[in-house]
C-alpha cells in the first residue's frame, strides 16, 4: 500500500530525502516523507489517501478541537 501511495503522492512521500525541505525518517526506515505542509495540504494528503485506498469522503472525519 505504501508504494501506492509513494506513486500517487511523490510530493509527500519518497525514497529520497533530498526531495523535501524538512524530511521525517517512516518507522520502516524505507520512505521519507515531507513534514513542512500547511494545514491545507495535510487536507489535501488525507483525501488522497481515503481516495486512494478505494473509500469515500464519508468514510473518514476531521475533528477539531474549538479555538
Amino acid at each position: 500500500m505504501v508504494l501506492l501511495f509513494q506513486a500517487t503522492l511523490p510530493r509527500f512521500l519518497s525514497k529520497d530525502d533530498t526531495k523535501f525541505r524538512r524530511p521525517q525518517k517512516l518507522e520502516n526506515n524505507v520512505f521519507i516523507v515531507e513534514t513542512n505542509f500547511s494545514a491545507k495540504d495535510i487536507h489535501y494528503f488525507c483525501v488522497k489517501v481515503v481516495e486512494t485506498m478505494g473509500l469515500s469522503s464519508e468514510d473518514w472525519s476531521v475533528e477539531r478541537e474549538p479555538k
